[in-house]
C-alpha cells in the first residue's frame, strides 16, 4: 500500500479526505516551518503528499501578504521541493481565483491567469513552483467557493444570518460554482488513484451567483432552524456591497477535462448544497 501523506487535515477538504480513506497519514503542523517539513519527510518517506494546509481569508490576506505568501506559496514550493528528493507524488490545492473573470465563459485549465488579489497570486505562484519542480509528479486541483460541514465557510455563515438578521444583502455580479467538499474529496482521491497530474478544474462547472446561492441555502435551512428571523434577502452589485479584495466577476471553472479522465459528470452545486445542509443539521451543529 502506498504511504500517503496530509497536511491540513483539519480544514474542509482535509477533513472529507480522511474521513473517506482512514489510511492517510495526517500531519498537523505548520508548515510554514522548513525544519519541522523536513522532518516529517524523512520520517514518513511518502509515496504521495497532499497538501490541503492554506491561508484562505480572502480579504484579511490584503493585509498579512507576507503570511499569504508563505503558507500558500513557499511552503508548497518547499514540499515540491522534498517530494523530488523523495521521488513523491504532490497534489496541491487551487483556485478560480487565479483569473480575473473577465472571459465570461467557463475557464479551461489552458486559460491564460491574472489574479486580482494576494490570495490568488499566491496560489498562483504555488502552481508554478510546483509544476516547475515535478512536472508530472504534481497534480494541481483548482476548485470554487469550497463549503462543507467542517469549519467556516459561506453555508454556516448564512445560516447563522438567517437567525439574526431582518434584511440580508448579498452581491448578485459575481459568478461561481460552488464544490461540496465532500465531492472534491471524493474526486481527488479518483484522481490520486488513476495517476492523474498537470492542471484539473474541479468544481460543479454550473455558474450561480453568491445570491442566488445564499436564496437556495435559505431554502434548504430554514425549516431546520427553531427561529428564523431574515425576512428578506436583496441582491447588491459588488459596488454596493465592498470588500477589501478584489474579486473575479466570473470564475465558473469548466469540468470538460475532469469529465473526460473521471467517465463522470461533476455533482450539481444544488446537489452538494443540499448533501451539506442535510449533514450540518443531522450532526446537531
Amino acid at each position: 500500500m502506498k504511504k500517503i501523506i496530509l497536511f491540513g487535515g483539519s480544514g474542509q477538504v482535509g477533513s472529507e479526505i480522511l474521513k473517506r480513506f482512514s489510511s492517510i497519514r495526517s500531519i498537523e503542523i505548520d508548515v510554514s516551518d522548513e525544519e519541522k517539513l523536513k522532518k516529517v519527510f524523512e520520517e514518513y518517506q511518502p509515496d504521495i503528499v497532499v497538501n490541503c494546509a492554506a491561508h484562505t481569508g480572502v480579504d484579511k490576506q490584503e493585509d498579512e501578504q507576507e503570511l499569504a505568501f508563505s503558507v500558500n506559496s513557499e511552503a508548497p514550493k518547499k514540499m515540491a521541493e522534498l517530494c523530488s528528493q523523495c521521488n513523491s507524488k504532490f497534489v496541491q490545492f487551487s483556485t478560480d481565483y487565479v483569473f480575473d473573470g473577465e472571459k465570461g465563459t467557463p475557464y479551461l485549465e489552458t486559460d491564460l491567469t491574472n489574479p486580482l488579489g494576494v490570495y490568488g497570486k499566491s496560489k498562483l505562484k504555488a502552481e508554478e513552483s510546483v509544476l516547475e519542480i515535478l512536472g508530472e509528479k504534481a497534480l494541481i486541483i483548482r476548485t470554487s467557493s469550497v463549503h462543507g460541514v467542517y469549519g467556516h465557510n459561506f453555508v454556516h455563515t448564512m445560516i447563522k444570518l438567517f437567525q439574526s438578521k431582518e434584511v440580508l444583502k448579498v452581491v448578485d455580479d459575481q459568478i461561481m460554482s460552488p464544490t461540496w467538499a465532500g465531492w472534491l474529496a471524493e474526486v481527488t482521491l479518483k484522481l490520486i488513484d488513476k495517476g492523474a497530474a498537470g492542471l484539473f478544474h474541479v468544481s460543479s462547472g454550473t455558474p450561480v451567483s453568491w445570491y442566488d446561492f445564499s436564496k437556495e441555502i435559505f431554502n434548504l435551512s430554514a425549516n431546520h432552524l427553531e427561529t428564523v428571523v431574515t425576512k428578506e434577502i436583496l441582491p447588491v452589485t459588488s459596488e454596493e456591497y465592498p470588500s477589501k479584495a478584489k474579486r473575479p466577476k466570473f470564475s465558473v471553472l469548466s469540468a470538460n477535462k475532469l469529465i473526460e479522465v473521471t467517465h463522470e459528470k461533476p455533482i450539481s452545486w444544488q446537489e452538494g448544497l443540499k448533501k451539506h445542509v442535510d449533514e450540518y443539521f443531522e450532526g446537531g451543529i
